[in-house]
């Protein structure tokens, strides 16, 4: 993974979240992957968000600005690179000419119950796990098996998510 100064700044564009999603749907994630990417994450900020790919080019172009074009994402031998080159398209031509917007709107909608569902997770954490002296997290079983498969679920995603470090990768839990 790369490493971001404090002060670093993503380029990530509105057209990266529609492929974020569309590619994480692909693969099978849960409900947390279909937040997408986040405005900000740690340090990193994404100033160009809400833009799409062609308002950047227009802006450059109106202001003669240069910029460079990475000549591999015309490539779709990578998968991201098809989903943006043919399955996005085929999509916008045969389906949904305005599939850039639903997925954006699922992708909005997914990251602030995430955040709403994270919070709960984190309150109840605290009346279901304790740490033991050893740094392993002991589980209250009678409580934990009262709530929902779903909400265990994500306990149990939050509990690895700790030991680990911080990781993350446990969407499909």
């Amino acid at each position: 993974a790369a490493q971001h100064r404090p002060d670093q700044r993503s380029g990530h564009h509105a057209d990266d979240r529609v492929e974020t999603v569309l590619f994480r749907i692909t693969r099978g994630t849960g409900k947390t992957g279909l937040a997408g990417i986040p405005v900000k994450r740690d340090r990193v900020i994404r100033p160009l968000y809400e833009l799409t790919k062609q308002e950047i080019l227009d802006y450059l172009k109106e202001n003669k600005q240069s910029y460079c074009l990475d000549e591999s994402n015309r490539s779709i031998e990578y998968d991201r690179n098809y989903i943006r080159n043919k399955l996005l398209v085929d999509i916008r031509h045969n389906l949904n000419p305005q599939i850039d917007k639903a997925l954006l709107t699922l992708s909005e909608i997914s990251a602030e119950e995430e955040s709403f569902l994270q919070a709960l997770v984190k309150r109840r954490t605290g009346r279901l796990i304790r740490r033991t002296p050893g740094d392993k997290i002991e589980l209250d079983l009678r409580a934990y098996n009262t709530y929902d498969k779903w909400f265990r679920r994500r306990l149990l995603r939050h509990c690895l998510t700790v030991l680990s470090g911080g990781e993350s990768g446990f969407d499909r839990i």
